[in-house]
């Protein structure tokens, strides 16, 4: 998936393979990427297992959208959308720092790089906390709820002509 964003074999190379004379300051940025890689992954791990029990969930969401007193389609929604968009967040910091750090000729580009890990770990939960304070998630998810219930209303509609 790397691979298709841009990254080729010649600049992983650049970035795996230390010459000889390598620095302490790169063994050690090496070894701390491979950490965030360690902790991605557990990451990936866990927004797997949470898309399965939204996907089960799907189906009493979609239900309570017709109840006003116990919808939960609206947390639903905004669940979803975090945790999909959270996935493509972090693989597009992800290939920015592999760029910064085996491009990088300079201090500024390996220190944007470790600013970008660092973003990369915590971006998840700021994404979650955004959607759920600001404005923009609920009407992202008013939009998303309103179109569900159409859908609903018109696939009801349909049955009951038939």
């Amino acid at each position: 998936m790397l691979v298709a964003k841009g990254i080729t074999i010649k600049t992983l190379s650049a970035l795996v393979l230390l010459p000889q004379n390598a620095s302490l300051a790169a063994t050690l940025g090496t070894l701390f990427l491979a950490c965030i890689f360690l902790v991605m992954a557990i990451q990936y791990i866990v927004r797997l297992g949470e898309i399965m029990v939204l996907y089960i969930y799907s189906p009493l969401a979609a239900v309570s959208s017709v109840n006003e007193d116990m919808n939960a389609w609206s947390i639903w929604w905004r669940e979803v959308f975090a945790t999909v968009f959270t996935q493509s967040f972090q693989m597009s910091i992800l290939w920015l720092i592999i760029n910064q750090l085996a491009g990088g000729q300079e201090l500024k580009d390996i220190l944007l790089a470790c600013g970008l890990m660092i973003i990369v770990l915590k971006g998840p939960g700021f994404l979650r906390r955004f959607l759920y304070s600001t404005g923009a998630g609920k009407t992202i998810m008013g939009a998303a709820g309103g179109a569900g219930k159409m859908a609903i209303y018109k696939f009801a509609a349909t049955k009951m002509i038939r």
